[in-house]
């Protein structure tokens, strides 16, 4: 029996970074092999966004279609940033520090 086809695994997810990720991390991304492979990584630097508010960060995703990556806890608010109007919000949360090592962004627990 053949195998489906799934195409989805195949489509690179468009990966929006705000201005609570570090600059550095997000060149470190950019060059990565591995996640170049996997998604296209975006910033606010990329548009000059980084000045602008959190509501305007959402709607600038959701208009383009990106998923939103941040640091920043209050985008879990549904109420305020309603998850089924954004292809997907990512919360990293970060308990310690962020590390760079050797071209792959981790953040430690």
């Amino acid at each position: 029996m053949k195998k489906a086809q799934r195409p989805y695994l195949k489509q690179k997810i468009d990966l929006y970074f705000d201005e609570n990720f570090p600059a550095e991390i997000i060149g470190e991304l950019k060059k990565d092999n591995y996640w170049k492979r996997r998604c296209r990584v975006y910033s606010m630097y990329d548009f000059g966004n980084q000045t602008k508010d959190y509501p305007f960060q959402f709607d600038f995703c959701k208009s383009k279609g990106y998923t939103l990556v941040t640091l920043d806890p209050d985008f879990m608010n549904d109420t305020k940033y309603p998850f089924g109007r954004i292809p997907g919000i990512i919360t990293v949360i970060q308990k310690e520090t962020i590390l760079l090592k050797s071209s792959t962004a981790w953040i430690s627990s």
